[in-house]
C-alpha cells in the first residue's frame, strides 16, 4: 500500500468503501479540542505545492465553541451570530464541516470554517460552495464578525484542469494540507487510535515538492 500521502490513508483498504469526510472531520476537531486554551497551530498556503504563507492559531475557549456538520438555519443562525435581521436566505443549508468560534484579538466576534476533502471532488458544487462562502464571509465581516474559511486537503488531492484546486486560488482562499496536520495528531494522544493497530500514520505526511 502506498504512503505518500494522506489521499492513500484516506483511501485504505478499498476507494469505494472507506471513511467519510465527517470522519476526518471529527478527529481534526478532536485535535482542536484537545490543545483547548494551549491552541494549535497550523500553516496554511495559498498555492497547490506552494510553501506555507502562515500560520493559523486556533484556541478552543469552550467545548461548544468547535461544531462538526453544524448546518445554518435561519432562526438558529440569526441567534448564534447575533443578528438585528433575518439570516439571509441564501446561506440557509450550508452546513460547514467544522466550525470554530474563538474570540478574537482586536476585540470583535471571529469564526473559523473548515471545508475538509479527503478523495474525489464534485467541481460544480464545489465552485458553487466556494462562491458562497466569498458571499457568506463578505456578509459576516459587514455584521462585526471576522470570518475566515479554509480549506482540509492533500496534496495528493485531484488536480486536474478546472479542479479545486484552480477554484481556491482564483477565490483566494487559504488551504491546509492535511500532511502537515497529521504529525501534530501522531504528537498527540489521539495517535493511539492509530498506533494500537500498527498504523504510522506520519508515513502518510510527506511534505510536497516544492
Amino acid at each position: 500500500m502506498r504512503t505518500d500521502n494522506a489521499t492513500w490513508l484516506f483511501e485504505g483498504r478499498n476507494r469505494d468503501f472507506r471513511n467519510a469526510e465527517p470522519w476526518w472531520s471529527a478527529l481534526f476537531s478532536m485535535l482542536i479540542l484537545m490543545n483547548g486554551q494551549q491552541g494549535v497551530k497550523l500553516p496554511y498556503r495559498r498555492v497547490y505545492g506552494g510553501q506555507p504563507v502562515g500560520n493559523l492559531e486556533i484556541h478552543a475557549k469552550h467545548y461548544e465553541d468547535v461544531v462538526v456538520d453544524g448546518a445554518f438555519r435561519r432562526k438558529v443562525s440569526r441567534a448564534i451570530f447575533r443578528l438585528d435581521e433575518e439570516w439571509p436566505e441564501q446561506f440557509t443549508g450550508l452546513k460547514p464541516d467544522i466550525t470554530v468560534f474563538v474570540d478574537g484579538q482586536d476585540g470583535r466576534r471571529e469564526v473559523v470554517f473548515f471545508e475538509t476533502k479527503t478523495i474525489g471532488s464534485q467541481l460544480k458544487a464545489d465552485i458553487n460552495q466556494i462562491d458562497r462562502y466569498v458571499e457568506l464571509l463578505g456578509y459576516l465581516s459587514g455584521r462585526d464578525w471576522n470570518a475566515k474559511i479554509f480549506y482540509l486537503l492533500s496534496h495528493g488531492h485531484e488536480n486536474k484542469n478546472g479542479s479545486i484546486w484552480d477554484s481556491l486560488k482564483k477565490a483566494d482562499i487559504p488551504h491546509i494540507l492535511w500532511e502537515d496536520v497529521l504529525p501534530l495528531i501522531a504528537d498527540s494522544p489521539l495517535n493511539q487510535v492509530f498506533a494500537n493497530l500498527g498504523k504510522n500514520i506520519t508515513d502518510y505526511a510527506t511534505p510536497p515538492e516544492i
